[in-house]
């Protein structure tokens, strides 16, 4: 089940000097208030003072003094708050003007004013005219958050008057990529690296390409001394990048391939004993056959 509760209605009396008025009973002068419930019908009863009468008699805003009859006025039923205005004027009363304009109501940053020239003798108006709003008096914008290459930022302002407050978004920056590659992963013997163009303000890149593998880089290589002399040469290299080493084997007869000199005299060495040796035999063996 839905209960619905009505909203009372708030009915603002405001009587000007040199009159009264009365509702239910109740004499009001100058201002009041009261609260009543939606749909009540209030008559009121309006009393000028002795040589006074009524002069204007305002129901939310609007001139019903041609509805007041008799000194009383019935309003409509209440449909939400109400508020009755009434001013009294001198039976001979001449109105007699200020020069200057009054302001009745200051404007704001946003919502109209309104200024009228009043009478000296009386609470009655003329040349009611607005005054308009002011505007925001703005400070200087202030980063809310800064924007990034990708993600815009913001900002805001404030009004020194009424303290509103304006934001507006800034726009991403961009990246602001960089002249030169970075290698982002360096090559080695064996693998791939690779390389970018960096963004100067994150971690964004862009063109990325492939460092080749170098390749080992051999030294010229150690002969590892033969066991006897019918094994083959053995020669050890060593990559002077990455410590990789390698084997490679030649035949006995061959001469060992390497950059070592040392070795290589101990090779021709090897090789003239060798020689002699064989010769001597020779030599010996004719001696013997010639005795």
């Amino acid at each position: 089940m839905t209960i619905t509760l009505e909203v009372p209605c708030t009915v603002t009396l405001e009587i000007g000097t040199n009159g009264t008025v009365t509702v239910e009973d109740i004499k009001v002068t100058g201002n009041a208030s009261f609260v009543r419930e939606k749909d009540t019908v209030l008559t009121y009863t309006i009393i000028p003072d002795s040589g006074y009468e009524i002069y204007s008699v305002l129901y939310n805003g609007e001139n019903v003094t041609a509805f007041v009859s008799g000194g009383t006025y019935t309003a409509p039923a209440l449909t939400g708050n109400a508020t009755l205005t009434v001013l009294f004027a001198s039976s001979s009363h001449v109105h007699e003007w200020e020069d200057d304009y009054t302001v009745d109501k200051e404007p704001t940053c946003t919502k109209e004013g309104s200024k009228s020239i009043h009478c000296k003798g009386c609470d009655e108006v003329k040349n009611v005219t607005p005054i308009s709003a002011k505007g925001h008096t703005f400070g200087e914008w202030e980063t809310v958050t800064s924007p990034t290459c990708t993600d815009s930022g913001s900002e805001k302002r404030v009004c020194s008057v009424c303290g509103f407050t304006e934001t507006r978004n800034v726009d991403p920056t961009g990246h602001e990529w960089e002249d030169d590659f970075t290698v982002d992963k360096a090559a080695t013997c064996t693998a791939d690296g690779s390389k970018s163009i960096h963004c100067k303000h994150c971690d964004a890149v862009k063109d990325s390409t492939v460092i080749p593998a170098l390749g080992h880089a051999w030294d010229s290589g150690v002969v590892i001394e033969q066991a006897t002399a019918t094994e083959s040469w053995q020669i050890k290299y060593t990559c002077t990048r990455c410590g990789a080493v390698k084997y490679v084997t030649s035949p006995p007869t061959s001469s060992p391939k390497t950059g070592d000199e040392s070795h290589m005299a101990l090779w021709i060495g090897l090789m003239c004993v060798s020689g002699a040796a064989l010769a001597a035999l020779l030599l010996t063996g004719r001696k013997r056959k010639t005795n």
